[in-house]
């Protein structure tokens, strides 16, 4: 798992798009405790997503 800030900086994304990738049900968020984290598995089908559209 990821933490929500890494997540963003290995995407190279803002807080607003981060939380808009969220809203949108691209990306999971997780919660264990006051901690966020965004499952590796979320991550990469995120990515695979892209490569998709970019082919």
């Amino acid at each position: 798992m990821h933490r929500r800030k890494d997540a963003q900086h290995a995407l190279s994304i803002s807080n607003t798009k981060f939380h808009a990738l969220v809203n949108e049900g691209k990306l999971k968020l997780v919660h264990q405790g006051r901690a966020s984290f965004v499952p590796d598995e979320s991550l990469r089908a995120y990515v695979a997503s892209l490569m998709q559209e970019a082919a």
